[in-house]
């Protein structure tokens, strides 16, 4: 790393190069993502950090990326150190590398597990869904782990229920397009509980997502999920009390800052952490980020630098929010995801890969 930067932010560390967006470390528990320099991803960060002042102005969600602060050169955001679903999910395949299509299913993720993401997924959906948006890009790149809750991220592609939205085709073929399109799906041979949740996403038997959220929380060993998650849900509560504390209304000020806090609504620590942000801000960081590349300021990747398993196998997933066929923001579209989710695998003949931007 350049001498320069090394010793003036000596816990920076470079941990993925998105789409619109490189990733950098700067506490165990907190990323900051930095806009790349192309038109394009400048429009999309953009359209992202608005995205951010609507949920500042909400109660917060614990299945939604939580943002601690931002402004035009960047934003700081809750460290998702499990890697993504889709890293996750593609562990426990065998692929054909040549036609790029699941061949054996090795292992399930566990059920209770399993019916905890599938609520997690939901209920990220459906906090969208309160505040009339979508998320537009509902993938497993976009959906992050971290000590197996799982979250929804990458929000640059959110647009509001009912407004025009420009699709891409499908990625993998037509003859899966004609089949979405007969409403034939793969035969569900899983729990009885969750391919019944999957058939009737699929139908679109639910009238909301959030009607669908209240389905798969039902589904919940809550006495046993409260046992197995109970450190987990006690630092998820502690990120969404610091988030909580800073809702206030944002508004445009003069400079970069996209917005101001009323400081009475902050606890110490929530203070010390969003001042963390600030400073790191004020030091220049931002400024430094922003003015080249990674490798140019000296950066090494470190891939994922806290989790213990690397697995990088360049391995195709459907982008199911690209279905221009099918009803984008309806439950049904939500919940191919769950299908993958819940089985482990999809139905793809596609050779390309997208990647988030939070990690």
């Amino acid at each position: 790393m350049d001498t320069r930067v090394q010793r003036q932010f000596p816990g920076v560390h470079w941990i993925w190069g998105g789409g619109i967006s490189f990733v950098y470390e700067v506490h165990p528990r907190i990323v900051v993502k930095v806009p790349k320099s192309g038109k394009f991803e400048r429009e999309q960060f953009n359209k992202e950090l608005e995205i951010y002042r609507v949920f500042l102005q909400n109660p917060p969600c614990l299945s939604i990326v939580q943002c601690f602060y931002f402004c035009n050169s960047g934003s700081f955001l809750e460290y998702m150190r499990g890697q993504s679903l889709f890293y996750r999910i593609q562990h426990n395949h065998t692929r054909d590398q040549q036609i790029m299509v699941v061949t054996t299913v090795e292992k399930l993720e566990p059920l209770p597990l399993r019916k905890r993401w599938m609520n997690d997924l939901a209920e990220g959906a459906a906090f969208l869904e309160s505040l009339n948006l979508a998320h537009g890009d509902l993938l497993p790149e976009n959906i992050l782990l971290d000590r197996n809750r799982l979250k929804l991220s990458d929000f640059g592609c959110a647009a509001k229920v009912g407004t025009p939205y420009e699709a891409c085709l499908a990625p993998y073929g037509p003859r899966v397009v004609d089949l979405l399109q007969n409403m034939e799906f793969p035969k569900l041979h899983g729990d009885p509980l969750i391919d019944t949740v999957i058939d009737k996403c699929w139908h679109n038997r639910y009238v909301s997502v959030s009607e669908l959220a209240a389905h798969t929380k039902t589904l919940l060993d809550e006495r046993k999920e409260a046992m197995q998650n109970n450190k987990s849900r006690k630092e998820s509560s502690a990120v969404a009390t610091f988030v909580r504390a800073i809702q206030t209304p944002i508004t445009r000020t003069s400079g970069e800052n996209l917005g101001s806090i009323d400081q009475g609504y902050l606890t110490r620590e929530s203070l010390s952490k969003r001042e963390f942000c600030q400073d790191l801000e004020k030091r220049g960081l931002l400024r430094v980020l922003a003015s080249g590349e990674p490798e140019q300021l000296g950066f090494t990747f470190e891939w994922y630098r806290h989790n213990l398993k690397s697995w990088m196998r360049g391995v195709c997933y459907v982008e199911v929010s690209s279905i221009a066929s099918m009803p984008m923001f309806q439950p049904s579209s939500l919940f191919i995801n769950l299908k993958s989710l819940v089985s482990g695998t999809f139905l793809t003949d596609c050779n390309s890969t997208s990647h988030s931007d939070q990690r």
